[in-house]
């Protein structure tokens, strides 16, 4: 997944060392923006696809 700010690349070891549950703000290593991630369900992409969206600016 990345930043949509910066496009810094966040996987899912900073998301499970950082203990980042779904629809929780955390903030991007690199721009320091306030980020959440969620996971969608029953998406045309698929069963499901989690994506992360900017929470302010």
């Amino acid at each position: 997944m990345k930043c949509p700010n910066c496009d810094y690349y966040i996987g899912w070891g900073f998301i499970e060392d950082e203990c980042i549950d779904p629809n929780v703000t955390f903030v991007c290593p690199k721009c320091e923006i306030k980020l959440r991630y969620y996971i969608g369900e029953g998406t045309y992409q698929g069963a499901s696809v989690t994506e992360i969206e900017i929470v302010d600016k």
